[in-house]
């Protein structure tokens, strides 16, 4: 969408951002979410970050015409190298806020750390022959063609060992903190701990063209021009050496994340799945081309293989190909599955990576940046990073938190028609065209695959769903005409609602819980009592069917929006309109207020999207252009970012202040009917493709922010971008 503005301080669009992926499932997941910052409260974090009160200096004073500016010139700047050192845009991005709380810096801080990029470890020295996150994810090894052994901090990027004797090297391992296993290509290998120890053997007798060690360090695999494979075991009480044959050469191998199964790659136009303890061959799948990569996911339920540009999935049992991967533009050279199995990432030679799902078999995210092709790729232990390295040497690690999905709900048997939030966050209704209410507890694992159930009993599909203010009641509208009121613990039906004549389409509760507004076909709003199920109030003036319902803040008033094109405000107490908002040319399919009360969104078939204050009735904004129809919106709790669902199946979130499209999430596969934030910075959407997603736009903990900066701006960079003010120290 471009944005219109009917108001002072427009400003124009950059082109669509990159999709951000999902994040694994996993318990440790949580304690991270549990600390990440809502995108709501980002300015919040600069401002407790970057130090003392504004009214300290004059070049911090907010209101200061020359500090805006600077302000303003360091988030541009940051805004444009973002894509090559996103470390130093951050830096700026936070300098900038420092300076001048405006919205430009605002915008930087959100485009930096939404930028899934978090580190470029740069070596110059030769094509990346080998990864490895190793055991705890603290250090990131990798090794070259030319013989170089690098180690890093993972988590900040800062170089710590350099190694230069050891010659050409196909595989690396950091199983423990200390200790550092490398196999070189003559087939030696060597062993470092960190307190110089170096031990080097060569026992592999034959120049190898493939290698793989095992996650534990405990198996290795090498494979020479001959076919034959070796499995090498240094421990675990199994035979010293298990051999497994391709009756061609082996062109890839690849350890499972458990270290319980190999997979080969062979010219032979075959990939193999191997138990790697007894070297049992499980499964043999086919293409019409030589595999050039492979990989097993966890359990060795799935193999992955890369002829030219495609990637096949194939089942890890019957060898039966699941699925053909498109999009690289270029041949792919590595594959990795995370953790959990439910990620593929592949890495070519259009210097891209792509992350697949691997249920929806289709890209969710292309990460780009890389100068040169990507030769390997690898995740964390983890599954929050995924690190990847080309043939000039560069290493780039990847936040796969920033924007995934981070849980799939399944459960529906028909579409999904609407999603809501119990208002402390903790649990997400989900309901639609079967007739039933799925209850998830959004902050645990255990009760994501069993949600509690209503089987509500409507005659029709659920249209709306809402919890009240003290998240104990729901209420559901439906086709049936009617709706009803539910005891969230026992499940039971507190009251059905009758008097609409046609399909409910949406229902609200008040801000205070007593009173519940309801709207549908029968172009009416009827206000009920909640403790005596009675209508106590019809609102008429819509000519046309009703869509949308909330309450404004403070209850006072009602906001509706219909197919007749209009938004109307009405007084709760008198019943009577007081204003009617037009703009919209086609019917009014989406309303969210924000918490706070101060914005109004509306969204509409005609494919636009208007930002309206609600005490004046007056446009702030509009947004047009990007989709053909939004089929839903919501704001997030102080209105300053807004979701807005497409009919392209896509999730597109936008900076209200300054109209800058911030992200785009994709996932599902059918039109999204429903979307909703919570007060913590989730975003829930339901769809047709009978799912609902849970998203987080992850931001860090306060304490680790500047971290992910890399600290303050130097001395050097100040006086590169800020030469006339004397330099201090942002993050402390």
């Amino acid at each position: 969408m471009v944005p219109q503005d009917t108001a002072p301080n427009g400003g124009g669009l950059p082109q669509e951002g990159q999709v951000s992926a999902r994040r694994p499932a996993g318990r440790r997941r949580w304690t991270v979410v549990a600390l990440g910052t809502s995108l709501a409260l980002l300015a919040l974090i600069g401002a407790v970050i970057i130090g003392d009160s504004p009214a300290d200096t004059p070049e911090r004073a907010p209101g200061t015409a020359d500090t805006r500016a600077l302000s303003r010139r360091l988030a541009a700047e940051s805004r444009k190298i973002a894509a090559t050192d996103i470390r130093l845009a951050r830096r700026l991005a936070a300098t900038a806020w420092h300076l001048a709380r405006t919205d430009e810096a605002r915008v930087s801080l959100l485009n930096a750390f939404l930028h899934p990029e978090r580190a470029v470890l740069a070596g110059r020295t030769g094509a990346v022959t080998g990864l490895d996150f190793g055991n705890d994810g603290v250090y990131l090894a990798a090794v070259d063609e030319n013989g170089m052994v690098r180690v890093w901090n993972a988590t900040s990027g800062e170089p710590l060992e350099v190694y230069a004797d050891h010659g050409p090297a196909l595989a690396v391992s950091a199983p423990g903190p200390s200790y550092l296993f490398t196999v070189g290509s003559d087939g030696s290998e060597r062993e470092r701990t960190r307190d110089g120890f170096l031990f080097t053997s060569n026992p592999y007798p034959r120049p190898l063209r493939a290698a793989a060690i095992s996650p534990d360090g405990l198996h290795v695999a090498t494979a020479g021009e001959d076919g034959f494979v070796d499995i090498w075991h240094k421990g675990g009480g199994y035979p010293g050496v298990t051999s497994l044959v391709h009756p061609r050469p082996v062109t890839d191998l690849d350890f499972s994340l458990n270290g319980g199964y190999l997979a080969t790659a062979s010219e032979d136009g075959t990939a193999r799945l191997w138990d790697a303890d007894s070297g049992e061959l499980l499964a043999v799948t086919g293409g019409r081309r030589k595999a050039t990569a492979v990989a097993a996911a966890p359990g060795g339920s799935l193999l992955a293989t890369a002829d030219g540009r495609t990637v096949h999935l194939w089942d890890g049992r019957s060898g039966k190909r699941i699925a053909a991967l498109k999009g690289h533009t270029g041949r792919v050279a590595d594959l990795a599955f995370s953790p959990d199995g439910e990620l593929l990432a592949t890495g070519g030679n259009d210097r891209t990576v792509r992350i697949w799902d691997v249920h929806l078999r289709k890209s969710i995210t292309t990460l780009k940046g890389h100068r040169k092709p990507v030769r390997r790729v690898v995740f964390d232990p983890d599954g929050y990073r995924l690190a990847s390295g080309d043939a000039a040497g560069t290493i780039r690690i990847w936040d796969t938190l920033t924007g995934y999905t981070i849980k799939k709900l399944t459960g529906q048997t028909r579409p999904v028609r609407t999603v809501g939030f119990k208002p402390d966050g903790t649990r997400l209704a989900v309901a639609g065209d079967d007739r039933t209410v799925h209850i998830w507890d959004v902050h645990s694992d255990e009760l994501f695959e069993k949600p509690d159930v209503i089987r509500t009993g409507h005659a029709g599909r659920i249209t709306d769903v809402a919890y009240s203010p003290d998240g104990e009641h729901l209420a559901t509208g439906s086709d049936d005409r009617t709706v009803r009121l539910w005891d969230v613990y026992s499940r039971k039906a507190t009251a059905t609602l009758k008097g609409h004549t046609k399909p409910v389409r949406t229902v609200a509760y008040s801000p205070d819980g007593k009173r519940l507004a309801s709207a549908g076909d029968d172009r009416t709003v009827r206000i009920w009592d909640v403790s005596s199920g009675k209508s106590i109030a019809t609102l008429t003036g819509h000519t046309k069917r009703v869509s949308v319902v909330s309450f404004t803040a403070d209850g006072s008033r009602i906001v509706t929006g219909g197919a007749d094109r209009t938004v109307r405000i009405w007084d709760v107490s008198s019943g009577r309109p007081v204003a009617t908002l037009t703009g919209h040319t086609k019917r009014v399919t989406g309303l969210s207020v924000s918490a706070d009360g101060s914005r109004l969104a509306t969204a509409g078939d005609d494919g636009t999207v208007r930002i309206w204050d609600p005490a004046t009735g007056r446009t702030l904004r509009t947004f047009t252009g990007r989709t053909k129809g939004v089929t839903g919106i919501a704001l997030n709790r102080d209105g300053s970012l807004l979701a807005v669902a497409g009919a392209d199946d896509r999730v597109r979130l936008w900076d209200v202040p300054t109209g800058e499209l911030l992200t785009t999430l994709s996932g599902h596969t059918g039109r999204i009917t429903d979307i909703a934030f919570s007060g913590d910075g989730y975003l829930a959407t339901g769809s047709e493709d009978r799912t609902a997603r849970l998203w987080h736009m992850r931001f860090p903990p306060v304490a680790q922010v500047c971290q992910m900066a890399s600290g303050s701006l130097s001395e050097h960079e100040w006086a590169r971008y800020l030469p006339d003010i004397p330099y201090r120290q942002v993050c402390r």
